[in-house]
């Protein structure tokens, strides 16, 4: 259940696959949050440095076209601490070595 405080809270997806995004824009949205959504990691560094919607979160794939998730995470960290802008790394590779990589670039491991 999502505290109170984040209801209402605008994220970022970053998530190439469509049916993948539709199904974690309509969890997110059901639980209160409101969904932006970025196709590879190159346009979610676009989002972020745009800076407009202000993010409270960025939802991470690591395996996408174009800039990989850990590419993108490295970038936005540059100029976003993890403190200011938490990573939360999306990926279906549960070995300790992916984990490890996710964490050495910046994302939040759950």
């Amino acid at each position: 259940m999502l505290p109170e405080a984040m209801r209402g809270q605008r994220v970022l997806l970053v998530e190439d696959n469509p049916i993948n995004q539709e199904i974690a824009v309509a969890l997110l949205g059901d639980a209160g949050l409101l969904v932006d959504c970025a196709e590879n990691g190159l346009v979610a560094c676009r989002m972020v440095e745009a800076g407009a919607a202000g993010y409270a979160a960025v939802l991470m794939d690591m395996q996408m076209p174009e800039m990989d998730g850990l590419t993108a995470t490295r970038q936005i960290r540059l100029t976003h601490t993890a403190e200011a802008l938490p990573i939360i790394a999306l990926t279906a590779h549960a070995y300790d070595d992916e984990r490890r990589a996710c964490m050495q670039a910046g994302c939040a491991i759950t």
